[in-house]
């Protein structure tokens, strides 16, 4: 199970949530609809999945999921979660620690931004509000 999905082989039902997924962060982060549509347009169809997709699984991630179940969960490959992984270790050094508690106290419910330690940068909230989908 996992590796590459083909845009042609999706259906009409899981190319849109996938859309949406990326729009949704595109605007959280700021990006207008325009632009969004813009960069969404320069984008191969391919590459829309394979954002998307990354961007579930660094929710997943942040939520404390391990990557078994995120792999049978999302039908990706270990190599992508762990590359995914990796990127949030840069970004969020020691986010396992920090951020993944907030989760398992709200029971893997959504947390608000103002959850976050004060530590963390405003852009990384901007971020991680995009990621997460949080207020």
């Amino acid at each position: 199970m996992g590796g590459k999905v083909e845009y042609r082989k999706l259906s009409n039902r899981q190319r849109s949530i996938l859309k949406k997924e990326l729009f949704d962060t595109f605007k959280k982060l700021g990006i207008g609809d325009e632009s969004a549509l813009l960069l969404y347009d320069l984008l191969m169809r391919s590459e829309v999945i394979m954002l998307s997709r990354r961007i579930l699984i660094a929710r997943e991630l942040f939520k404390g999921h391990t990557r078994e179940y995120i792999k049978n969960k999302l039908r990706v490959g270990l190599d992508t979660i762990r590359s995914v992984d990796s990127w949030l270790e840069v970004r969020f050094p020691d986010y396992h620690q920090i951020i993944s508690p907030l989760f398992e106290k709200n029971n893997k419910k959504n947390i608000k931004i103002t959850d976050l330690p004060k530590t963390i940068s405003p852009m990384k909230k901007k971020l991680l509000s995009a990621l997460l989908k949080i207020e």
